[in-house]
């Protein structure tokens, strides 16, 4: 289970970037 929990990290990583990258896309 470690795998799937490290997987589950990395993808909300993944949402946290986009999130961050249109957030200042947006801003700018």
């Amino acid at each position: 289970m470690d795998i799937d929990h490290k997987s589950i990290s990395d993808y909300r990583r993944e949402l946290n970037i986009s999130n961050a990258i249109s957030t200042v896309s947006y801003k700018v």
